[in-house]
């Protein structure tokens, strides 16, 4: 006859993994999305737009939809009377965004995101190369028209805008 089935996350985790061995969804940290989602964008990048939307909802910020991949920033937040232009980073982005983050000076603030510390790390082995992108980042970060923040430092710079 028919048995009850009872879900659990052990169940619902051998069937995510079962679901990314054919290839029908991808992961990274924890979290899961179908392939067909992606375009144009990695699992990574998905992943950290969702962290940023958790982040923007707890603390009431406005923000935007994911832009696509050629436009100058990822995210838009309103902090007061501050626009506050995302860039969502990682290894595999990390010059497309230092490109965006440039182009997009003199728009408020441009915040490089990386979900964590070991990840922007890899942003300070990139800093003194020679290339074109490494000089123009520091020179941004220099003069403060780009920031480089992991989601933890993006929290407290929501709350030092906010005066909390």
């Amino acid at each position: 006859q028919h048995k009850p089935i009872f879900i659990s996350s052990y169940n619902l985790q051998k069937l995510f993994e079962k679901a990314e061995a054919r290839g029908i969804v991808a992961s990274s940290y924890g979290y899961y999305a179908l392939r067909e989602w992606l375009k144009g964008r990695s699992i990574e990048e998905l992943v950290l737009y969702r962290k940023v939307r958790n982040l923007c909802v707890h603390k009431t910020v406005p923000f935007s939809k994911l832009y696509p991949v050629n436009h100058t920033y990822d995210v838009h937040l309103k902090l007061e009377d501050l626009d506050v232009y995302l860039h969502l980073a990682h290894a595999a982005s990390f010059k497309r965004q230092i490109v965006h983050a440039l182009k997009n000076i003199g728009k408020g603030v441009n915040i490089i995101v990386f979900n964590d510390e070991g990840e922007k790390e890899e942003l300070t082995s990139f800093l003194p190369s020679p290339t074109l992108e490494g000089v123009l980042l520091k020179i941004g970060m220099f003069m403060g028209f780009v920031k480089v923040m992991t989601l933890k430092e993006l929290a407290r710079f929501i709350d030092d805008v906010r005066g909390r």
